[in-house]
């Protein structure tokens, strides 16, 4: 990873996400199930995606890696959490709540 466009870490960094991270080209199952096994990775942590194909996709991928025995953990940020009920009307009525919630 290290020396790869887009991945902007000094070597301590490098050496840790090299050894600590599996990448995979998309969210394409056998690809995912692949890089994971190829480190011995007993889980596959992604951000949560509530709905839309990338949600789609992270339970088709779900059930793909537990067949081979991996977790998929699906990490939902604390303001997601937050504001997540407010997002119900569009951009606008989202952002008046907005307002009113940020200190």
């Amino acid at each position: 990873m290290r020396g790869v466009p887009g991945w902007p870490w000094g070597e301590a960094a490098g050496a840790f996400v090299t050894g600590a991270v599996a990448v995979a080209d998309g969210l394409e199952a056998g690809a995912v199930v692949e890089a994971g096994n190829a480190v011995g990775a007993q889980a596959v942590v992604t951000a949560y995606a509530p709905v839309g194909p990338v949600a789609d996709a992270l339970d088709a991928l779900d059930v793909s890696l537990a067949a081979s025995g991996v977790r998929l953990v699906r990490v939902r940020r604390q303001w997601d959490e937050r504001f997540w009920p407010f997002a119900t009307k569009g951009f606008f009525a989202f952002r008046e709540h907005l307002a009113g919630q940020m200190p």
